[in-house]
């Protein structure tokens, strides 16, 4: 099964969840997931700019529910 991980990039604040779509030797691309589990494009790091890399965080178990729920029901991105 797919799993939401989360990514830490050079020791920042920010921090980004998704599932990993590829990797390689030099680089990792996740498909991004927002808060309300909408997909938001995907993203490409580089493995040197990644501080750290967590699975199974609980925003990210939060983000992985809200969308599959929405993946089953096909709730559109406004909630109508």
């Amino acid at each position: 099964k797919k799993q939401i991980i989360t990514v830490e990039v050079n020791n920042s604040d920010t921090v980004n969840f998704g599932f990993v779509l590829d990797y390689d030797d030099t680089s990792l691309q996740l498909k991004a997931i927002t808060k309300t589990g909408d997909d938001d494009g995907i993203e490409t790091y580089r493995l040197a700019d990644i501080t750290s890399i967590t699975v199974d965080r609980l925003e990210g178990r939060k983000r992985q529910l809200l969308h599959e729920l929405k993946k089953k029901k096909r709730i559109p991105r406004n909630g109508k």
